[in-house]
């Protein structure tokens, strides 16, 4: 992934936690049934508010770094997702 990719997840993670957001869940997302994950929406409430920050997956390398440094209930979904669709 492109340095700007791989720096998202952690940069919003860190600037949500800030803002004390709780992470509600992690949607993997794709375009056809039979296709590969290709984006990750990860959802947050802030105060009441939903925000939902995705991140698109480079097919090379289909992953994405952790935000459980922020949020440690991320850990689950982020695990999920590697058994389920290889998302690492």
């Amino acid at each position: 992934m492109g340095d700007a990719h791989e720096r998202r997840p952690p940069a919003a993670a860190a600037l949500l936690a800030k803002h004390e957001a709780r992470l509600c869940t992690v949607t993997a997302l794709n375009k056809q049934l039979a296709e590969p994950v290709t984006t990750l929406a990860y959802h947050f409430d802030v105060h009441g508010y939903t925000v939902t920050v995705t991140v698109p997956l480079d097919p090379a390398e289909n992953s994405v770094p952790t935000i459980t440094p922020w949020f440690r209930n991320a850990d689950w979904n982020e695990r999920e997702f590697a058994e389920l669709f290889d998302v690492h």
